[in-house]
């Protein structure tokens, strides 16, 4: 529906010709006997992560972009977005990675796209998970490493949203090969 929503704006409005958006939902579902699950639906490059209590941060989204729509099969895919997302020195990508780092930010599937296709992804989640909602103007700019080390430190949801945007800020502001101005949003909750 929001996606028809948009076309219809978009169509009633030229100055609004090409306007879309990404996508990142989470719906936590609880059954009878206390089972949980995060149900995602995602478009576009805004990610959801969750983070164990262990600290190790997994990437539940793929992000609609260029190493999507190049590469085959999913885990190849996923292989390769760790990597760009983990890169703290472009020399040491290959050609085609570096290509796929530089073109990150050109989606391929977002709401506003007559053709746009809405992933979804069902994960389990337990008490001490963090979910992580978050724009591409944060995983952009930061690293997985430093989200989950933000993550683990903050000592609450609030915390680690305000460092997530703060850190990202600073950092696409500092001229490093990550920076990219953009929007950046962030969700952190954790489930009790």
């Amino acid at each position: 529906e929001a996606n028809d929503h948009l076309l219809k704006m978009e169509n009633d409005d030229p100055m609004l010709e090409g306007m879309g958006t990404t996508i990142s939902i989470v719906k936590i579902w609880q059954s009878a006997t206390g089972e949980r699950k995060a149900v995602i639906a995602n478009a576009g490059d805004s990610r959801v992560y969750v983070q164990k209590p262990n600290g190790i941060l997994e990437q539940v989204t793929l992000d609609d972009n260029i190493v999507r729509a190049s590469i085959a099969g999913i885990q190849e895919a996923r292989r390769v977005q760790k990597k760009l997302n983990n890169v703290v020195d472009i020399t040491t990508l290959t050609a085609e990675e570096r290509m796929f780092f530089e073109n990150r930010s050109q989606i391929t599937n977002h709401l506003g796209d007559p053709t746009m296709n809405v992933k979804m992804h069902v994960v389990d989640v337990d008490t001490g998970d963090a979910i992580l909602v978050i724009s591409d103007g944060v995983s952009d700019n930061l690293t997985d490493i430093e989200i989950s080390k933000i993550l683990t430190e903050a000592q609450t949801s609030a915390e680690a949203t305000e460092r997530l945007i703060n850190e990202a800020r600073t950092r696409s502001r500092s001229g490093h090969f990550r920076s990219k101005h953009d929007d950046m949003s962030a969700i952190v909750a954790k489930i009790l």
